[in-house]
């Protein structure tokens, strides 16, 4: 039982230092890119999902509304997010990227990987296995959440 709990102990050890790693990353290209790192995220995730409401982009990225609102003014400020009429509710603002926010969130991407490229020297049966293995891990933990409430 105790080796068992050492074993958790090192596993969230390990998931603790990646987190802090990415996360000094991350810091690092926004510094580079005279950005915040919730700037990137949003310009990211606005990639990814075009036409968003403020609320959403908030509770995406787990930031309170007036926090969320203070950035997307000042992406709009700076031309890379535009607010836009919801086509379902014209009573709706959405957000979306101009061709700038796209730019520069293609910049960030290449940026993000070109910091990670290091971690393409694993063999790719070795990401392989990692990614299998997390998505066990994650499957565990949540039933083990869910059983337990």
């Amino acid at each position: 039982m105790i080796e068992e709990k050492e074993q958790i102990q090192r596993f969230m050890a390990s998931l603790r230092e990646i987190r802090k790693l990415m996360d000094q990353v991350i810091r690092v290209i926004a510094t580079e890119m005279d950005s915040t790192p919730l700037q990137l995220f949003v310009l990211s995730y606005l990639g990814k999902n075009p036409d968003q409401s403020l609320k959403h982009l908030a509770d995406e990225l787990k930031v309170s509304n007036s926090t969320m609102s203070g950035v997307v003014d000042r992406l709009v400020q700076s031309n890379l997010v535009k607010r836009d009429r919801s086509s379902e509710d014209r009573r709706v603002l959405v957000m979306n990227l101009t061709e700038e926010g796209k730019d520069k969130q293609n910049q960030f991407k290449d940026f993000f990987y070109k910091r990670l490229e290091e971690v393409e020297q694993l063999p790719e049966e070795d990401m392989e296995t990692l990614l299998s293995l997390h998505q066990k891990v994650i499957a565990q933990i949540k039933k083990g959440s869910l059983t337990h409430e």
